[in-house]
């Protein structure tokens, strides 16, 4: 039986092969018109792996590879070549997995619901005329940072972006909320839950949620909530929000969790399908949010961009989230192997699907996979693939915490060595 990502990959293979997505997606009728030493499907696929650090050694490894009739190929013909290129022609790949993850078998829920989690965060861009005008700079201790704002929409129990996006800097992180929203109404939705940390809530972004017939935890702080006189630490209160000009009805859930801590919900979901001790470890899993965004910045890199202009970031940025649902299916789809193969009862600790093994084997596979036009060589990539992937797993230590380290990252990923 084909797994969902052996599927995923034929869904893109048959979507980048027809010739009207080329059509659709070039930026000048005339582009690619031409016979080149890198066509449209092989420029596209070498920027979907992910551009290596050294740009120029991955053009060479590439077209020995996959163009062994040219002789040699400048990353400056290439960095002219991929301005060619929509990066909606990435986005709408990465669109793909999200919307036929779901359509291609079971997935996990909690009580009947898809449980989500909306957040945002900054994303530092290198620096350029183009970009500090397109998304806006940051001064930090009297240093600047070209920075964009990003946003994602996340699904905490089957690890799948359902939809992300980038931003100028100064775009509020409700509005972007609402075009995630707006997404996930085009896809089939059915009892949808919605977690939000407390920067999030607002009547207008309530209003927003009940006019989609979406369901919503989000923690709120002590002053937001000042105006509400709650009967007890779980009930259901009428409030109309003055600024917003919007009355609705909710639950309000407090609980102590010291002497001098509280923590606030507010959320639309009934009692009967989840009590006031289900919230807190209902809201706890919008901690995988937090954990997708510390993989796409330090396992993806999806700051270490490759260019200086706007094309270029965002068909950077489409093609990180594009790889990581990727490793996002191999994931759900070696789940009950590993469970068999590593966690028993003897063992200390339960295993998962090492991250970084997963990102490495993708790269090295995938391209291969969406270029060659053999459906049984690409089930023999894909079981190597998968056989790779069930080996590779690391313990689930629960409980960890570790210091932050705030740094200025500015130069994290100099371009002048790529």
């Amino acid at each position: 039986m084909k797994k969902r990502l052996e599927k995923m990959v034929k869904i893109v293979y048959d979507k980048v092969h027809k010739s009207e997505y080329k059509e659709r997606w070039k930026m000048k009728k005339e582009d690619f018109t031409r016979n080149r030493k890198m066509s449209f499907l092989q420029m596209l696929a070498f920027i979907v792996i992910g551009i290596p650090k050294s740009i120029q050694a991955g053009l060479i490894s590439f077209m020995e590879t996959y163009a062994k009739s040219v002789e040699s190929y400048s990353k400056q013909a290439f960095s002219k070549g991929r301005l060619r290129i929509n990066p909606l022609a990435i986005k709408e790949l990465f669109d793909l997995t999200a919307e036929n993850f779901y359509k291609l078998g079971k997935y996990d829920k909690l009580k009947g619901y898809r449980v989500l989690a909306i957040d945002g965060t900054k994303y530092n861009l290198p620096k350029s005329k183009e970009l500090d005008e397109k998304y806006g700079v940051q001064i930090t201790g009297g240093e600047s940072q070209t920075q964009a704002m990003g946003s994602c929409l996340y699904d905490v129990m089957n690890g799948i972006l359902m939809d992300a996006q980038i931003h100028p800097l100064k775009t509020s992180e409700r509005d972007v909320s609402v075009f995630h929203m707006d997404r996930l109404m085009e896809m089939n939705p059915q009892k949808e839950l919605l977690l939000f940390d407390r920067g999030y809530p607002s009547g207008d972004l309530i209003r927003e949620l009940e006019k989609r017939g979406l369901f919503y935890l989000m923690r709120c702080t002590r002053e937001f909530c000042c105006g509400m006189k709650p009967k007890s630490d779980d009930c259901v209160i009428s409030y109309t929000f003055k600024k917003a000009k919007y009355t609705t009805t909710f639950r309000y859930i407090r609980f102590e969790l010291s002497e001098n801590t509280e923590e606030i919900l507010l959320t639309n979901l009934p009692k009967c399908d989840f009590s006031a001790n289900d919230m807190l470890d209902l809201y706890h899993l919008r901690w995988g949010v937090e954990t997708k965004y510390d993989e796409l910045k330090n396992i993806l890199e999806i700051e270490n961009f490759s260019g200086l202009s706007d094309i270029v970031i965002r068909q950077d940025f489409y093609a990180t989230v594009f790889l990581s649902n990727l490793a996002g299916i191999a994931a759900y789809d070696n789940r009950e192997e590993i469970d068999a193969a590593h966690n028993s009862t003897e063992n200390k600790y339960l295993y998962k699907q090492n991250i970084n093994v997963t990102i490495s084997v993708l790269r090295d596979h995938v391209t291969e996979m969406l270029l060659v036009d053999s459906n049984k060589k690409r089930s023999k990539i894909f079981n190597h693939i998968m056989n790779v992937l069930i080996h590779s797993v690391v313990p689930i230590r629960d409980g960890r915490s570790f210091p932050r380290t705030v740094k200025h990252k500015s130069l994290d990923f100099p371009l002048n060595s790529r």
